[in-house]
């Protein structure tokens, strides 16, 4: 079994995403949202949203402990999408996941 980090877990293409693989059953999902602001689509599921900055690269490397596939859904300034994104692929190659980003 897949354990898929969904990155952005809160957004629209995030929540989307996060939804149509529980509805496949055949992963674990792990949602990760920077705020809960826009969390209820997923929230009413019951399932955990965890918190993550990007910008904070031991909290991305502990988040992604035991995942074996990224999807980053995440958006934001420059910064969130720049260094968040080479936080992601550093500690997703640390740990061996596989990495698909949209």
């Amino acid at each position: 079994m897949r354990r898929i980090a969904v990155v952005g877990a809160s957004g629209f293409v995030g929540s989307a995403l996060v939804e149509r693989l529980l509805v496949q059953g055949a992963d674990e999902v792990v949602p990760f949202i920077h705020s809960s602001g826009n969390a209820m689509r997923l929230a009413r599921r019951g399932i955990e949203l965890r918190m993550l900055d990007l910008l904070d690269s031991t909290q991305v490397e502990a988040a992604l402990s035991g995942i074996t596939h990224v999807v980053n859904c995440s958006r934001g300034d420059e910064d969130v999408m720049l260094t968040g994104l080479r936080n992601l692929l550093a500690a997703s190659r640390k740990r061996g996941s596989s990495g698909s980003f949209i």
